[in-house]
């Protein structure tokens, strides 16, 4: 490890730049550039000369010059020699860096051999030797960065701080790279406990034990007996659930300490269902499929007087084992992710039969699409509308076989509602109607339960479907089983469902009304063949077709009155 940093800088050519004069505020520029990259670290800039630059100054500046010459703070090349050589040969022989601002040239008296051998060294990748400088013509500062002769394009050279970080790193120089504000330097510093001054040159072993450190100090923070208060869990307990679930705590000062993100899931441990330790193994052991270890755990449970996690734990036991005596009465009250768990062992292990009684309402808490799958299968078995609701409602169409079951259930909805056999209330319609527009708006099922709730003409109208066969057959079952006029045709209904007098009629169960109008009686009288004679609107419908069939022979005879009422008056008249 460099415990100082060596810089040999051509000052030639950061002097003099052609055809301008030298000048010594350019060369003390660039010294006062590189002191600042330094950051503070132990260093030593040697000022190299080629022996003619004396020639490129003037006064005040040469006299100044050979002053420093002669106080040593500007070193002279021979006479015979650029300083570009010498330059390479003392940065190689101190471990340093050559400073240029335009290169190296092969001085003529070098060896050729010898003057590759220097080359080779300085252009050795990653050492950063040879530093290269760059005048800012805006504010006369200089820029510095790493050089090399054989880098391929495209590659990008490090900066001299960058440079400077990695070779030579500082506490001040790992604290900056991590961006720590002054607290924090202040904070952390302690728990470092170095000795060593901030700008002192440390080893990159120590600079990359500083970056672990901070980095455990930043990212533990969160001390861990806190996060136990209110719970039943030791700090013991706690430390071996982290090693179990793969994650770590540092201990600090007598106290451990875990990440915000490792804090975040203590709480949701001790806040879920598997809050302890043996609650947690019982979860480990069942994920691994451990019967035997499930069975010590459930027993450890019951003695600590966890009931619930020891009744789960047996129960997955049970089916674990093939089982069908399983008591799902028992376990009805189970958090809805513990059922879902028992019940999808149960299915994998095929052991849903007939005993398997859960209601309606815990099936619909299950996961999709478990709960979606079980209550299909339930009201298959039942016919039952209350199933058929609870499957609606619980629907979540994630995957194909969502989808599946649900045409299947569209079309049992069909079935069954023209099934003369079942027979069920207006209320359970509307439920069932309300859960369908959930998954399925305006689908088949939804428009035939809308319409067996009560809201038969807004149904017949075809305004929620475009299915015309699933229109006209609504309007024949409401022609024959809800206004007994099944001499009507569906298409007439419909031509009547548009005219908002006679709609209004139907909707308010107005059938006489309906029927008095001319347009509807029409329509009766000329299908009065079709008209059975004990049908409800028979006396109604017969009777205006008497009344059509005499209204020529009551005009004839109204009209033979009016003219021997006429002949009367005018043979008295005379």
């Amino acid at each position: 490890m460099r415990d100082k940093v060596y810089f040999f800088v051509d000052a030639s050519n950061h002097a003099y730049n052609q055809p301008n004069p030298a000048s010594l505020v350019d060369l003390f520029s660039a010294r006062d550039s590189l002191i600042r990259e330094l950051d503070g670290r132990p260093h030593q800039i040697v000022l190299i000369a080629d022996s003619w630059l004396h020639k490129r100054f003037r006064e005040p500046d040469l006299t100044r010059y050979k002053k420093l010459i002669a106080d040593g703070e500007i070193t002279l090349a021979a006479s015979t020699h650029d300083a570009d050589f010498e330059i390479m040969k003392l940065a190689r022989k101190h471990d340093g860096h050559a400073i240029s601002a335009d290169g190296f040239r092969k001085n003529k008296y070098a060896n050729d051999e010898e003057w590759a051998d220097q080359l080779k060294w300085l252009d050795s990748p990653g050492k950063a030797r040879l530093i290269g400088g760059l005048k800012d013509p805006v504010d006369g500062s200089w820029e510095f960065s790493e050089r090399r002769f054989s880098a391929k394009d495209n590659v990008r050279y490090r900066s001299l701080r960058e440079v400077l970080d990695d070779l030579y790193p500082t506490k001040r120089s790992v604290f900056r790279e991590l961006r720590l504000s002054t607290d924090q330097i202040k904070d952390f510093s302690v728990h470092l406990d170095l000795s060593v001054p901030e700008t002192a040159i440390i080893s990159k072993d120590v600079a990359e034990w500083i970056r672990k450190v901070v980095g455990q100090l930043l990212e533990y923070r969160t001390n861990l007996r806190p996060l136990l208060n209110g719970s039943s869990v030791s700090e013991r307990d706690a430390l071996q659930w982290l090693a179990l679930s793969g994650y770590s705590a540092v201990q600090r000062d007598g106290d451990y300490y875990v990440s915000h993100e490792v804090a975040t899931e203590v709480q949701k441990w001790l806040t879920g269902q598997f809050p302890t330790l043996s609650a947690f193994r019982l979860k480990l052991a069942i994920d691994s499929g451990d019967v035997e270890s499930v069975r010590r755990l459930v027993n450890d449970l019951d003695f600590e007087g966890q009931t619930v996690l020891a009744m789960f734990g047996q129960t997955w036991v049970n089916l674990a084992d093939g089982s069908t005596e399983i008591d799902w009465t028992a376990i009805e009250s189970l958090d809805s992710l513990f059922l879902t768990f028992l019940v999808e062992k149960a299915v994998e292990k095929n052991l849903i039969d007939e005993g398997f009684n859960l209601p309606a309402d815990r099936i619909a808490e299950l996961s999709p699409p478990l709960n979606n799958q079980l209550l299909a299968k339930r009201y298959r078995a039942s016919n039952n509308i209350d199933d058929v609701i609870a499957f609606y409602s619980s629907y979540v169409g994630h995957i194909e076989e969502d989808r599946e079951l649900l045409k299947e259930a569209g079309q049992w909805i069909l079935d069954v509602a023209f099934d003369q056999k079942q027979k069920w209330s207006k209320r359970k319609w509307k439920l069932l109607s309300d859960a369908v527009s959930r998954a399925a708006l305006y689908s088949p099922e939804h428009v035939v339960s809308y319409y067996f709730s009560g809201n038969h003409e807004r149904a017949l109208t075809g305004m929620y479907t475009s299915d015309k066969k699933l229109t006209k057959r609504l309007r024949l079952h409401y022609l024959n089983e809800v206004v007994a006029m099944p001499w009507m045709s569906p298409d007439s209904l419909g031509l009547f469902l548009l005219n908002s007098v006679l709609r209004n009629y139907l909707i308010a169960g107005d059938y006489e009304s309906f029927l008095a109008s001319e347009e509807v009686m029409d329509t009766a009288v000329q299908n009065i063949d079709q008209i059975d004679p004990e049908s409800q609107w028979s006396d109604l419908v017969f009777a205006r077709a008497v009344e059509l069939k005499l209204r020529p022979l009551c005009s004839s005879i109204n009209n033979a009155i009016d003219v021997l009422d006429k002949f009367t008056f005018e043979s008295r008249s005379k």
